[in-house]
């Protein structure tokens, strides 16, 4: 917890070769006079509150070794000739800054690096080191910059990385590489445990020789433009626990290959074009803790052997695929699970009783399909439930009274046939937490008209913008209703959820699932102009209906009423153009 700055009479002690003051709360400038330590080898001021420039005098110090810099808010540019002023450099250690400019090509000069440390800056442009003298070089992390440059060969630096038969580590995440990845990519040291390539605008086919990679532990493609079937080869990867390809543009179906990942305690395959069934061999992979596949084209039924994977507790999440058939009753064996989601699908059936037998599940969704009969007694077991949405299905009967003692502080029933008495206690007896909307209920109910409003206006927000109440961008007091209400009235179409953008007949493709990215849509203008007035006005009736002052929300006959409105455009709009009613 050393103070102050830098001191100016270190340069006095001409004999030192190490110097570390890592990780204290040192500020101000790196002192001019530390080139005076000609015999300095390893300077260590990583983890500090420095700031301002590299001065020049520190690059007349030839005989460094180690130069670790990380975790300030030092800025400039690295000079062009770094790699022969730093012939010795084993470590280069400059990750956490405000760097910018490209990375020296001069790098290619010192063989010795073993090391190199450069995410989370502002490096920009081609990356044209030659890594192939670096024989010893074993960790290589250039991620979280302006890395790219949108020429057809800015990937071909992998090449020379085979050369490098150490290497342990290659982290290329979040920059702005647009090309293709090398075949040369399967050539990497078989040693490899971390290739992390997410977050860029790679593109084109996924490289087989992945497979040929046995040591990974962490493949990390998600967030590209990568195309093609996945590789069957890459079930080889057998030591692989971490593996995510979400948020591509994949197709094809899910390996059965991917039943060998026994080590495996992540798989995120979410937001493709995946098809075909899941296939039954993913119950092999005992290890899995997360299973994310929502968003594809997945048809067939959910394999009961998921369920057999006992380890499965963070995250089940299938929703918004062609799933049919029903929960396999051996849902009960997942125990430690905390969040179960298959909503948006073709399931049906009856919700099977041994869902109760999930204990540690915290929120359950089923919305959006045809399961029926009655809503059974046995959620009130869910200790730590906190959400349960089992809104737009067939489900008949009455509320069950158990869920008054549940913990569940969200409930939607809406939508569905249920008819009787609507229970008064625990999360029913809070009117913005439980919705009811679309039952057989009559004014005469429990819940209040105005309080079964916001939860109208809610889901209403929900559908709109494909958001719900519970992600992780609604913190510090901002919620699903305060994000909203603030884009209005010019940025609405800001919270558009994208798939609601796409033309009848047209597929749903990750560009326009991307927020970060627009295609121009092929609307009539007419069509165009009625579209977004009715998103709007249908936004601004949540944004109505969910006001958090109970007097200032809508009666539901003013929102019959604006919803004709609505309807009333889009017929007119449709008949004007020559289309079908929808």
């Amino acid at each position: 917890m050393i103070t102050g700055g830098i001191p100016h009479f270190l340069a006095n002690l001409s004999s030192l070769e190490a110097l570390s003051l890592s990780y204290n709360p040192l500020g101000g400038n790196i002192p001019d006079s530390l080139g005076r330590l000609h015999k300095l080898t390893s300077l260590g001021l990583g983890g500090n509150d420095l700031s301002g420039t590299i001065p020049q005098s520190i690059y007349n110090l030839s005989a460094m070794s180690i130069f670790s810099l990380s975790q300030n808010r030092l800025h400039g540019s690295l000079p062009t000739n770094l790699g022969l002023l730093f012939p010795d450099l084993t470590g280069l250690q400059l990750s956490e800054n405000l760097f910018h400019g490209p990375i020296p090509f001069s790098l290619s000069k010192a063989y010795k690096l073993e090391t190199i440390e450069l995410f989370n800056n502002s490096f920009i442009g081609k990356v044209t080191v030659d890594f192939g003298s670096m024989k010893n070089l074993w960790y290589l992390n250039m991620g979280i910059n302006d890395l790219g440059s949108g020429e057809p060969d800015e990937m071909s630096f992998v090449d020379s990385l085979t050369n490098c038969s150490g290497l342990q580590s290659l982290t290329l995440g979040v920059n702005r590489f647009k090309g293709l990845l090398p075949d040369s990519i399967g050539n990497l040291s078989t040693g490899l445990e971390r290739l992390i390539l997410n977050r860029n605008q790679l593109h084109g086919r996924i490289p087989t020789g992945i497979g040929n990679l046995g040591s990974l532990y962490l493949l990390e493609l998600e967030n590209n433009y990568f195309t093609g079937p996945i590789p069957t080869e890459l079930g080889k990867l057998r030591n692989l626990q971490w593996f995510a390809l979400y948020n591509n543009d994949l197709s094809g179906k899910i390996p059965d290959s991917f039943g060998n990942l026994s080590s495996l305690g992540e798989l995120r395959l979410q937001r493709n074009y995946l098809e075909g069934n899941i296939p039954s061999s993913l119950g092999q992979c005992k290890s899995l803790s997360v299973l994310r596949l929502f968003e594809n084209n997945l048809n067939g039924t959910i394999p009961k052997q998921i369920f057999e994977i006992t380890r499965l507790s963070i995250s089940l999440n299938l929703a918004s695929n062609n799933l049919m058939g029903s929960i396999p009753s051996e849902i009960g064996n997942l125990k430690d699970l905390m969040a179960f989601d298959i909503s948006e699908n073709k399931l049906s059936g009856e919700i099977p009783i041994s869902i109760g037998d999930c204990i540690r599940l915290e929120e359950l969704y089923l919305q959006g399909n045809h399961f029926e009969g009655f809503i059974p007694s046995t959620l009130s077991s869910l200790r730590g439930i906190q959400i349960i949405d089992l809104s737009r299905n067939n489900l008949s009967g009455k509320i069950p009274e158990s869920l008054e003692a549940s913990p569940v502080n969200w409930l939607n029933l809406s939508f569905n046939h249920l008819e009787g008495q609507v229970p008064t206690t625990g999360v029913f007896g809070n009117s913005s937490s439980i919705s009811v909307v679309g039952n057989k209920y009559g004014l005469g109910s429990e819940v209040s008209t105005k309080g079964d409003i916001y939860s109208y206006g809610i889901i209403l927000l929900e559908l709109m913008t494909g958001k719900r109440p519970t992600d992780p961008i609604f913190v510090e007091g901002l919620d699903l209703h305060n994000y909203v209400r603030s884009l209005l009235p010019n940025r609405v179409m800001e919270t558009i959820d994208p798939k609601l953008l796409v033309n009848e007949g047209e597929e749903d493709t990750m560009a326009t699932r991307r927020i970060n990215q627009t295609r121009p849509l092929r609307l009539e203008p007419a069509r165009t102009r009625s579209r977004e007035e009715c998103l709007v006005a249908i936004v601004k009736i949540g944004v109505a209906c969910s006001s958090k002052v109970p007097q200032d929300r809508m009666d539901m006959s003013e929102v019959i009423r604006e919803l004709q409105l609505v309807r009333n455009i889009l017929r007119g709009t449709y008949r004007t153009l020559g289309h079908r009613e929808v």
